[in-house]
């Protein structure tokens, strides 16, 4: 393609860029795009750059005699979906990197003959690393669990990266954020254009990685990854800077025609700009690509000399020898044992599956011991299945052996098997958490290794009685899940209107938070779960912006919400129900969570009033029990007793009467000659009943 002027180029660049259209499977273009607009320098920094290549191109021949070895690290971002690639698909996509960059792609001699000529070689060799920065021997991938896996950005790539003066990064995702919708297959950073070092590598999306597993193995899907490093080494898209389809551009490379692009197509009679279209390139978005030309293969040899975004301290021999990547070196790394298991919440009499996912070396042999502290059980199997006959928190232990060592990992109560009957037999629930449901297990909250951060319960900071419970979320790592289980309800006496109503308190940290809250059902004791409401941040967002630990200040920082009707009718008749509460850490602040609430329709005239709660205690009890309640002005109160039918047993007359406003407790003794059971509580303010379940043993 010819040369223009840079300026001119830039100027194309900002008019046109946002004409992108929805096919749009690399998002390089509007990442650079931001990157200038955030940070003016990058762009002076690429033309930079392009100036350099313009002014020293023909002192580097690109071919097999140049031969420069790139030290490679994947970073596989997941959260245990198809995302979670296997090492082979991760060798699989080196594998095609390396013969697309060298010629020996076996589509290479079936370039449209007006091409085969200019077929270019660069005569770069991509090895995954086999020490990390530490020197410690590695296979050159990491995995790391987060949220941030989905609709990725560059936040994802804060999880885990490596000097980019040392090695090439890619991560691997989920998918990949587009604000124009469509699939984004990935987008990389041209050289000196990175908003920071730790964000200069490429992104993929794990369909568009490699020719196996999660991918379909199509030319399109195989070659994003040829695509994008051909970004990361200063190749734009055949148009330029402009969007594809939107009008000729210019990409800096003399042997590649001028063209508005193949858009996800392969039409090899293609002519757009006044001669035939080079449809076949690598950096097109043709369904047929094969090839870099001579030029662009010159350019990036060129590039990879310069220093912009230490592209230049990649291939330096020193370099190779601190990255493991030289030439004949091998060793045998000791593995790192890890695992996953299908599900971590499960009823008793259930199989569950643990898969070994062990790292850095290829097992030889396993061991799996799962315990509760009364029964233990064992395998040998790679990945086994394990049935669990006796409710429990179960601790996993898993031993790896391989040439180069054994390791060994445990995790602490990571799996929870529950009874297969219901907590509560009945369906009128409410918590305020002053009993400590965490340290007593009515609460299952998932334990972290991010210690301090997490669920736990607050006593200082309460909407109606003392407690509430708390995610420790201020500085707690991005995308980092924190899961809250209820106790299991029996809500086989329902048949409609079933209600959970909770309280909630958040403050984001900043305007860029985006944390999130999940709210899912299970009635299999959470084999599965049924997502029923997300609250993103704006929804949760009770109070201003926080850099402190935010505290409630008033009952004006809380906020109130409820799921009704559909959200939960299918499980009215359910026998074994628990509700799911994930929080998500986005970069906000603590986020509170009091006066959960679950009722349905009584044989009495009204439910109960998430508005006005009161607060039985003990509970369960024996014929004595306190009740606290808070009155905002003076009301008049009675008090009485019902089975669970609605059919009123006894009331306290001597309680009876106008009350004025502030906080009330009152003593309750119920009768010798009630049974032990399950009952209703009423509280009638001004003629208006509220009902607590109470349990007298």
């Amino acid at each position: 393609m010819r040369r223009i002027h840079l300026a001119f180029a830039f100027l194309t660049f900002f008019l046109l860029v946002s004409q992108a259209q929805s096919q749009n499977p690399c998002l390089t273009s509007e990442m650079v795009q931001k990157a200038f607009q955030n940070n003016p320098h990058l762009q002076v920094e690429f033309e930079a750059f392009n100036q350099w290549v313009a002014e020293h191109e023909s002192e580097f021949t690109p071919g097999a005699e140049a031969n420069y070895v790139i030290p490679v690290v994947v970073h596989v971002i997941h959260d245990n979906g198809m995302e979670y690639i296997s090492d082979a698909q991760i060798a699989d996509a080196i594998r095609i990197l390396n013969e697309d960059f060298n010629k020996l792609n076996g589509d290479a001699n079936q370039v449209l003959p007006s091409f085969l000529s200019r077929v270019g070689n660069t005569g770069f060799e991509f090895r995954l690393a086999k020490k990390d920065p530490d020197g410690n021997c590695s296979n050159g991938i990491t995995r790391t669990q987060s949220y941030l896996t989905y609709n990725a950005d560059d936040k994802a790539k804060s999880l885990s990266f490596w000097p980019r003066n040392k090695y090439y990064n890619i991560w691997v995702v989920n998918s990949i954020e587009s604000s124009g919708g469509g699939i984004i297959g990935g987008y990389a950073y041209l050289p000196g254009t990175a908003p920071s070092a730790a964000t200069d590598g490429i992104i993929l999306d794990n369909r568009y990685t490699g020719s196996i597993g999660t991918s379909s193995g199509a030319n399109f899907n195989s070659r994003v990854i040829t695509h994008e490093t051909g970004h990361f080494f200063g190749l734009l898209h055949p148009w330029g800077f402009n969007a594809c389809g939107s009008g000729c551009g210019d990409d800096l490379v003399s042997d590649v025609p001028a063209t508005s692009g193949s858009c996800n197509n392969c039409n090899l009679a293609q002519t757009t700009c006044g001669s035939l279209d080079n449809v076949e390139n690598f950096m097109d978005y043709a369904m047929c690509s094969k090839m870099f030309t001579a030029g662009q293969a010159s350019r990036m040899n060129t590039g990879i000399n310069a220093s912009s975004g230490q592209r230049n301290s990649l291939w330096q021999s020193a370099n190779l020898i601190a990255t493991g990547t030289q030439t004949g070196f091998s060793q045998n790394c000791a593995p790192v044992a890890d695992f996953h298991a299908d599900k971590t919440t499960a009823c008793t009499g259930s199989a569950l599956l643990f898969t070994d996912r062990t790292t850095n070396a290829t097992p030889t042999s396993w061991s799996w011991t799962i315990s509760n502290g009364s029964q233990t059980l064992t395998s040998t199997d790679q990945n086994p299945y394990i049935t669990f006959s006796a409710p429990g928190d179960y601790n996993v232990t898993l031993t790896v052996a391989s040439a180069g060592g054994t390791n060994s990992t445990t995790r602490q109560k990571v799996i929870r098997i529950f009874d297969a009957s219901a907590d509560d037999q009945n369906w009128i629930y409410y918590d305020t958490f002053n009993n400590n449901p965490l340290s007593f297990g009515r609460w299952t909250a998932t334990s972290t290794p991010d210690s301090p951060f997490g669920w736990e319960t607050s006593a200082q900071v309460f909407y109606t009685w003392p407690n509430s419970l708390k995610i420790n979320n201020n500085g707690s790592p991005l995308g980092k899940r924190y899961t809250l289980i209820s106790p299991s309800y029996d809500f086989s006496a329902m048949n409609g209107n079933l209600r959970m109503s909770y309280r909630y308190a958040f403050a984001k940290r900043a305007t860029g938070s985006e944390d999130r809250l999940l709210i899912s059902i299970s009635s299999n004791c959470g084999q599965t779960w049924t997502l029923r409401k997300t609250m993103t941040v704006n929804d949760l967002a009770s109070s201003g912006i926080s850099t402190a630990d935010f505290i409630p200040a008033s009952k004006a920082d809380w906020r109130s919400d409820s799921l009704t009707g559909t959200m939960l009718q299918p499980w009215a008749s359910r026998t074994n129900v628990r509700i799911k509460f994930e929080f998500i850490s986005g970069g906000g602040n603590h986020f509170y969570l009091d006066d959960i609430n679950i009722s349905g329709p009584l044989s009495i005239e009204n439910e109960w009033d998430s508005n006005t709660p009161f607060n039985l205690f003990p509970n369960p009890a024996q014929h004595n029990v306190t009740l606290r309640f808070a009155l905002e002005q003076p009301s008049h109160c009675s008090f009485a007793l019902y089975d669970v039918s609605g059919r009123q047993l006894y009331s306290w007359t001597e309680f009876a009467g106008t009350q004025p406003a502030g906080a009330q407790t009152r003593e309750l003794q119920i009768p010798e000659y009630i049974q032990a059971g399950t009952y209703l509580i009423g509280l009638n303010l001004n003629g208006q009943q509220h009902l607590q379940r109470l349990i007298l043993n």
